[in-house]
């Protein structure tokens, strides 16, 4: 399955979209792939795209760094569960 969410980074004054690939199963969710696809820059009103595996690359990294990967996790599996109860 696929979904998009944005990562919000306040230290750097950004919005990352990300393209998140996901599995459901008993466990819950499992993030099998994200890719990040466009870097929009609030101040300046202005977004560029991300088509580099070295850009995506970096923005995975300070992802990861930032723990915000896991927040985005438990966020999908909770809009999961409310769609799921409907």
């Amino acid at each position: 399955m696929m979904t998009q969410a944005v990562w919000e980074d306040d230290e750097t004054n950004r919005e990352v979209s990300l393209s998140i690939n996901y599995a459901v199963d008993s466990e819950g969710i499992t993030i099998t792939g994200v890719t990040p696809t466009r870097v929009f820059f609030p101040c300046q009103n202005r977004s560029v795209l991300v088509w580099t595996e070295k850009g995506q690359r970096l923005l995975m990294r300070q992802l990861r760094a930032s723990g915000r990967l896991d927040e985005i996790r438990r966020g999908l599996e909770g809009e999961l569960l409310a769609t799921a109860a409907g």
